[in-house]
Parts: structure tokens; sequence; C-alpha cells
């Protein structure tokens, strides 16, 4: 059974922080920036991996970077991946 964080319309996760599964498959990519053109992967791993890698990307990347992942029905934007970096049960992975 895969677990899902909850997101409220306006986007952010919930104050209630769901269970999220740090080791399912996900893909981190940026965005061309060129209409019609696809976004690029940059990695692909597990989802804290995809987190750690995209919080040391360049800044001018950020809004431009978003995670795909299994367990989402959605992409992650820049601001929901910070939240989940921001979570307490964030994995540190060295």
């Amino acid at each position: 059974m895969a677990l899902r964080p909850t997101f409220e319309p306006t986007g952010s996760v919930s104050a209630v922080e769901d269970p999220v599964n740090w080791y399912a498959e996900a893909w981190l990519c940026l965005r061309s920036g060129v209409r019609g053109k696809k976004a690029s992967e940059l990695f692909r791993g597990q989802i804290g991996e995809a987190v750690h890698v995209a919080l040391g990307r360049p800044e001018d990347e950020h809004p431009r970077l978003f995670i795909s992942c299994e367990t989402f029905d959605r992409k992650l934007s820049w601001a929901k991946i910070a939240n989940l970096a921001g979570r307490p049960d964030f994995p540190v992975i060295v």
C-alpha cells in the first residue's frame, strides 16, 4: 500500500504530517523554460535522495524544479520539495 501525504488546496503539505514513503521511486526534473520542450531528468532514485539533490541545485533553478513520484498524484513543486525537507522524519543521507 502506497503512503501519500495530503495536500491542501493551497498546495502545501497539510499540518497533520502523514507518513511519507521516503524509499519510493522518484524523478527530479528541471523544466526547460521553453514552451513545448520536455523537462530534463536530473536524478532518479528514492524520494529522500531526490529531495537532497534538489536542495543542492543552484537557487536560480528552484522555481523550475519538480519531483515526480510513484506515490504522489501530481508533480511536487519547489515549495513542496522544501516542505518535505523540513519534516522531522526527513532522512539524513550521508
